[in-house]
């Protein structure tokens, strides 16, 4: 746990106000504040398995280590 690395949460598909606050918040976090993005994407498939949906998570969460901290 040398290094303590911040990740910030980017939820793309988003529509409207809500999205361009986000991306305005993640593009200061990680130009301005060195953060690194996790990005999520809306998706919706109520006939995905759970084993697929565990990978995709792995996936995402692949870069976070044990003390690192995410910001939602």
């Amino acid at each position: 746990m040398d290094d303590l690395r911040v990740h910030i949460t980017n939820t793309h598909h988003m529509i409207g106000v809500a999205r361009l606050a986000q991306n305005m918040v993640t593009d200061i976090a990680t130009k301005e504040l060195g953060f690194r993005e996790i990005g999520f994407f809306q998706y919706n498939d109520k006939n995905e398995s759970k084993s697929s949906l565990i990978a995709r998570f792995d996936g995402m969460l692949a870069g976070v280590e044990l003390g690192d901290v995410i910001v939602f």
